[in-house]
């Protein structure tokens, strides 16, 4: 009860980003390091719509946006981004190449076992870039597991993979690229019937793509709840035994998420109403 109470009362004063910077200071070495530096060390990985990389070599997406918001409040105005492949991201925080992961990763619990997820900050439906037209007429991950001629492309260790196999799509049937450009070349080749990426990611590529040979699959069913638990949700995800770190990354969180500004970032990069994370918990993302 007495943490229930403590936990509030900083939740209520959040608003006050100074009140969170000085309350949080000396209750962790690594974030009393970090504002003391007034620096942070974020991996994250270039992926279509959720970091994009400028020539002057700025990070840009609504998680990054974010990151820079909360990374303000804590009293760290500085972010050092370390680009890293989607495979490399948790081997990296638990090396201490960087303090947290800004990209995107979906609350899947077999990354829980690894890092500790902070609070949602999006919640994002799955898709597909189907072939154009969608000749193979797939509309669900279960149309792959129930037909054997059909071939997904996937991120290596993206959700997509893991729900594909959750779905019962065989190994022959899913093809593994480092990254969605390479997703997308093979769709477009004709070497995959389609790439498996999450809705606002796949929207902003047929968006953009310039050989026109791709398409959004429409209507497209989502994964059973049953099969989904963690994967959908995405938030930032921080080393296990920092925790004030991360309770002090929450905290400034919900009053992003109370603010206008949470709304406004992600409608700025094209996530909708849809994205937004609703009122579900780590804890229940997880199913812990």
């Amino acid at each position: 009860m007495r943490s229930s109470f403590r936990f509030e009362a900083l939740r209520v004063a959040s608003a006050r980003p100074g009140f969170i910077a000085a309350c949080f200071l000396f209750a962790d070495r690594l974030l009393a390091k970090l504002q003391g530096a007034g620096s942070i060390r974020i991996g994250h990985r270039v992926a279509p719509l959720y970091a994009f990389l400028q020539a002057q070599g700025q990070i840009r997406s609504e998680v990054p946006a974010a990151a820079r918001q909360l990374s303000t409040r804590l009293g760290m105005g500085k972010i050092d981004w370390i680009r890293a492949e989607l495979g490399a991201l948790i081997p990296g925080l638990e090396d201490r190449r960087f303090d947290g992961i800004a990209a995107g990763r979906s609350m899947a619990p077999e990354r829980a076992q690894r890092v500790a997820f902070s609070e949602p900050l999006l919640h994002a439906q799955h898709g597909l870039l189907a072939q154009a037209g969608n000749p193979r007429q797939i509309q669900s991950h279960e149309d792959a597991a129930s037909r054997s001629s059909i071939r997904l492309a996937v991120i290596s260790g993206a959700v997509e993979e893991v729900l594909l196999r959750r779905t019962a799509v065989p190994d022959r049937q899913i093809i593994i690229g480092p990254d969605a450009q390479t997703g997308l070349a093979a769709a477009e080749a004709g070497i995959a019937d389609g790439l498996a990426l999450s809705a606002p990611a796949i929207r902003w590529m047929a968006g953009h793509a310039r050989l026109g040979r791709t398409a959004v699959a429409q209507p497209f069913a989502q994964v059973e709840l049953a099969l989904l638990r963690g994967p959908g949700c995405a938030g930032f995800a921080l080393r296990p035994a920092d925790r004030q770190w991360r309770d002090a990354r929450n905290i400034a969180q919900q009053a992003l998420a109370r603010s206008p500004d949470q709304p406004r970032l992600m409608g700025a990069f094209g996530f909708g109403a849809a994205e937004l994370p609703g009122p579900a918990t780590t804890e229940e993302v997880l199913g812990q």
